[in-house]
Parts: structure tokens; sequence; C-alpha cells
């Protein structure tokens, strides 16, 4: 319709001003057109097609119609999910003290992309016996400072 519109609103009705009326809804047509398949291959890519047999149907002739298989893709393939939060803290304790440091709450966070949850999770570890508590632990090295 807006087209039409634009074409029966051309100043004169040669070819060229029919032209120039005409090119936006065009236009606007053929980047409707180019979003919308850009966003379905997006789509298609984003939610992972990896079942292991899916079929389609594949038109031969227009009586025939048989399945087709897709390949299946192999676990080394896939996208390996990201460590969560826990597993990155966990990480990054057991390489603190593999170097003899012991993290505080505040590095554990900083790792982990988290907000005050840090010394919590120190907490929990001492708890449950999966790091030494601070009685265990040799204390710091205090530095003496003139008075």
């Amino acid at each position: 319709m807006s087209l039409c519109a634009n074409i029966a609103a051309a100043p004169e009705l040669s070819v060229f001003a029919v032209a120039v009326a005409a090119c936006p809804p065009l236009a606007l047509l053929l980047a409707v057109e180019l979003l919308n398949r850009a966003l379905k291959r997006r789509h298609t890519e984003t939610t992972g097609e990896t079942a292991n047999e899916t079929t389609e149907t594949t038109e031969t002739d227009s009586e025939t119609a048989r399945p087709a298989r897709l390949s299946v893709i192999s676990a080394q393939s896939r996208k390996q999910p990201e460590p969560t939060a826990e597993q990155r803290r966990w990480a990054y304790y057991q390489t603190e003290r593999a170097k003899g440091r012991t993290p505080t709450g505040a590095e554990l966070d900083r790792i982990a992309g988290t907000n005050n949850y840090g010394r919590r999770v120190l907490r929990r570890w001492r708890k449950t016996g999966q790091v030494p508590s601070i009685r265990n632990q040799q204390s710091p090295v205090r530095m003496n400072l003139p008075a």
C-alpha cells in the first residue's frame, strides 16, 4: 500500500519520478527481509541444533518425501560450559594455597565476579573441613614498625 501511495503521490508520471517514489518502501522491505533472515540464522545457531538424530523431510518428487538425517555432533566439538563461580573460587583458592598464600574473601569475590560473598564461602569451607581453620594455619609474619 505504501508503494502504491508513493507512486500515486509522485509529482509527475515519468519513469524517473515513479522510480524515485518507489524507492523508500522497497528499501524498507529489503531491510526488513535482510534483518529477518539474519535473526533467523542467529536463532538457529544459538538454539543448538545438536540432536543426535533429527529428521527433516526433503522433497525429491511432489509425491515422495523421505527423511534426511542430520550429522551427529561429537562431544568434543560442543561448546564446554563455563565453570560456576564456586568452581572458579575453588580453583583460585587451590592455586594460591599451592603458592603458600591464603586468599581472602575479597580476592575470591574478585575472581568469581561477586560482591560480599567470598567470606561466607571461606567460612562454609572451613566449617565443612574443606580448608583448614584459621587456628590451624600459620600466623602471618608481623612487621616490626618503629613507634
